[in-house]
């Protein structure tokens, strides 16, 4: 979580910059569009390894929804990648 409380106190300063340019008629979209995406790819590349490492199980859950009639959506059972019922 303390992550995301860094992702969003970075981002303050393009918002602010965006604000200032706003006030006094300045154009920083060459400014504040680099610093954002320079801070999401930074974070996104500080990412684990083991993150996003169950995808598969969600996508074989996924692949199974897609076969149940809209009737049994509640009460279907989905298993997992593994055979354990999620």
């Amino acid at each position: 979580m303390v992550y995301y409380y860094a992702i969003l106190l970075l981002l303050i300063l393009p918002m602010s910059y965006a604000y200032i340019g706003q006030v006094r008629k300045i154009d920083v979209r060459n400014l504040v569009l680099p610093i954002c995406v320079g801070v999401l790819a930074f974070f996104m590349s500080c990412r684990a390894m083991s993150v996003g490492a169950d995808t598969c199980q969600y996508t074989w859950g996924f692949e199974q929804i897609v076969h149940i009639p809209w009737s049994k959506l509640f009460t279907a059972k989905i298993y997992g990648a593994g055979g354990g019922m999620n």
